[in-house]
């Protein structure tokens, strides 16, 4: 049985909200995957005591029947780790509280069942020795339960009635020995109209909603479009985010974002277009 809590902040997320319309969809007919339990979290310890409270437990005991509890939000390279509208995890140390919590009702590691185990989703959560560390953190602190972080771009796409798609592999565990950089997957196709504007080092990793924060944008105007719809000019919206590692780009405000990512060892570079 496994629970997913996505993050509900003050200010709406498109990619929170389609996470949560992808896991509430109906199931295809030949769709074999049973339907998680999920919430939306915005803020409070005891709402999130509440929340995996109310999944099923077995007789006599307070601990929930959880193989894995997915906590959907904001991570970027580890240290810090925001679910709703704060942090629940900053400088690799989890809160107080939320630890209090989480010890107190997951199911503990046995001889003859796992433990429940935890995955903090969003872009980068345990990349580099960051994000390596802050899982290996959060596990000690939850007496070495398993805690798993994302290596690369995560998607609302990458989520269904299931939550995370099995297909999507791309995760660190707390029990690694060693960090991983981040994983770049290209992704071809015939026409790129927006890899001339980026700078070397960028690559395309395909279409959808980075679980990720922008903290940049840059407007372009171009009267050759991708491709063009008609003669008028057109906004090209460039928005970067994780440390300048994704950038998503649309010319159109129903057009699915193209996601391109840092693919060096080098940092990334500071935000800044070729000339059209």
């Amino acid at each position: 049985m496994n629970l997913i809590i996505v993050s509900y902040p003050e200010k709406p997320e498109i990619h929170f909200e389609r996470i949560l319309k992808n896991i509430a969809r109906r199931p295809s007919p030949n769709q074999q995957r049973t339907r998680v339990n999920y919430e939306r979290f915005q803020s409070g310890a005891e709402r999130l005591r509440f929340i995996i409270r109310s999944t099923p437990t077995p007789s006599a005991s307070s601990r929930t029947l959880l193989s894995h509890l997915d906590l959907v939000g904001h991570g970027n390279f580890g240290t810090k780790f925001t679910l709703g509208k704060y942090p629940i995890i900053e400088d690799n140390i989890i809160k107080q509280d939320i630890r209090e919590i989480l010890d107190g009702t997951l199911r503990e590691e046995t001889n003859e069942n796992p433990g429940t185990i935890i995955r903090l989703l969003g872009c980068f959560t345990g990349s580099e020795l960051s994000g390596h560390r802050m899982i290996q953190s959060v596990s000690r602190a939850l007496g070495n339960r398993e805690v798993l972080g994302v290596t690369t771009v995560v998607r609302a796409e990458d989520f269904d009635t299931g939550g995370l798609r099995t297909s999507f592999t791309h995760l660190i565990s707390s029990k690694s020995s060693s960090p991983k950089r981040p994983v770049v997957i290209p992704v071809q196709t015939n026409t790129d109209p927006y890899k001339k504007f980026l700078q070397d080092g960028y690559t395309f990793v395909g279409f959808g909603h980075p679980i990720a924060t922008t903290e940049h944008e840059i407007h372009m105007e171009t009267e050759n479009p991708s491709p063009p719809k008609d003669d008028k000019s057109k906004t090209i919206i460039f928005r970067y985010a994780c440390n300048n590692h994704i950038i998503t780009v649309t010319s159109d405000p129903s057009e699915t974002p193209w996601i391109y990512q840092w693919s060096k060892q080098d940092p990334a570079p500071p935000p800044e277009l070729n000339e059209p």
